[in-house]
């Protein structure tokens, strides 16, 4: 069997806290005061009769949650769904006027590509000056080299890598992830992996990431076995960094470090919540950012754990029957959050979905054509499937920690960024 590690930070509780560590990040970028590892039991439900399958560990800071009478997390939530929602909706309008522009330059698909294939050679032979001083990395990408990315990193975040190495890295993560099935299904009970960690969104915040390592190891083995949960990207300002990491240690460690997609690793949503912008500013308005969509589309949707967990971004589904065999089979492409297909709503729920109390399916917090899920539809889902669990990430838990368990236990959200 298995132990998940979930890893999660506290979400910032007052201004005098977010003031502290702005002041913090200046003094040491990505490292945090000292912490404490405290054990959170599993759930009764995910005990067998004979010996319990797994246990949850989270990384959690010595102060406990946030002890006023008004949480302010609560009015974040309730903002940040509220403008999920005017995004959900104005998708609507959009995607109509996406067809109508496709029908009028049905070629315009073909050129980009042609642009974007000779974008790519020529950036690959753009060597760089002696003006660059950040890690020169050789291909296919080594331990070594990962290993220099990470400290490049960690103690120069704001110098991005040469275009050249920075397009290098997406073209072979591309190759690999497009050979890759849509369910990782990894394994931890085989002991080549010291411990198994699931981190969920980091949104662009590096501080966060470099701490996870930091206190839970460098990936590889005899080391830290990761699954990076989706919504890497958007809102905070080192997406690209991030990135950059990740796919560093899954080039270096393929086997040691997992992703699985999130709802904001799309083009739609990278638009509007800053990654695009993101990337312009460090790489210009080249075709850099369209390699990174083209990342996305080929990252897995899903990731099983010795097969008794599934581990995906936002949550399960309103159609019946709905099987893990349906999910190897979703095609590598963009999510259509005005979905026709039986697969594009897949895509749509398994990305955008939010677990409820309340039995059934109903309309989701972030409308459009996203749902809820309640505690039957877990239950049934996971029986059908044979499996004992389900994790996700997508929104932060009401818990006020960087996790929470619902559904009787069977359903855990895990959020990593503080």
């Amino acid at each position: 069997f298995f132990s998940v590690l979930v890893v999660m930070h506290k979400i910032s509780e007052t201004i005098r806290h977010h003031k502290e560590k702005r002041e913090e990040r200046k003094g040491s970028f990505g490292r945090r005061k000292g912490s404490d590892a405290q054990v959170v039991p599993v759930p009764e439900a995910f005990v067998s009769a004979d010996k319990p399958v797994g246990s949850a560990t989270a990384v959690d800071r010595k102060k406990g949650g946030y002890q006023g009478k008004h949480d302010p997390r609560a009015d974040w939530h309730q903002l940040d769904a509220m403008n999920e929602e005017r995004f959900m909706e104005s998708t609507n309008e959009t995607s109509k006027l996406e067809a109508l522009l496709r029908s009028r330059q049905q070629d315009s698909g073909s050129k980009r590509e042609e642009a974007r294939t000779k974008w790519g050679r020529s950036v690959i032979e753009e060597e760089p000056g002696p003006e660059y001083t950040g890690p020169r990395p050789k291909f296919p990408l080594g331990e070594l080299d990962a290993f220099d990315i990470y400290h490049h990193v960690k103690t120069r975040p704001d110098m991005s890598l040469h275009p050249m190495y920075m397009a290098k890295m997406l073209f072979d993560a591309h190759k690999l992830f497009q050979h890759l099935p849509r369910v990782t299904e990894v394994t931890h009970a085989d002991g080549k992996h010291e411990k198994f960690v699931v981190v969920g969104d980091l949104h662009g915040q590096l501080p966060d990431l470099l701490y996870i390592i930091e206190k839970q190891g460098l990936p590889g083995p005899g080391r830290t076995m990761y699954l990076f949960n989706g919504d890497f990207v958007d809102r905070g300002t080192h997406g690209v960094e991030v990135v950059t990491l990740l796919i560093a240690f899954k080039l270096a460690f393929p086997d040691s470090v997992h992703l699985n997609r999130g709802n904001h690793e799309d083009d739609q949503i990278n638009m509007k919540y800053g990654f695009l912008d993101e990337v312009q500013r460090k790489f210009g308005r080249g075709h850099m950012y369209a390699e990174f969509q083209e990342l996305w589309n080929c990252l897995p949707v899903a990731t099983t754990i010795d097969g008794l967990a599934l581990v995906l971004h936002g949550g399960l589904f309103r159609q019946e029957g709905v099987t893990l065999s349906h999910l190897k089979a979703l095609p590598r492409s963009s999510c259509n959050l005005q979905p026709k297909t039986f697969q594009e709503t897949l895509m749509v729920d398994l990305l955008w979905s939010d677990p409820s109390d309340k039995s059934g399916h109903d309309r989701g917090i972030r409308g459009g054509n996203t749902v809820n899920f309640g505690p039957d539809v877990t239950h049934k889902f996971l029986a059908q499937n044979n499996l004992k669990m389900l994790i996700r990430s997508h929104e932060v838990p009401h818990s006020n920690k960087g996790y929470e368990v619902r559904h009787n236990g069977r359903c855990v959200t895990v959020f990593s960024a503080s």
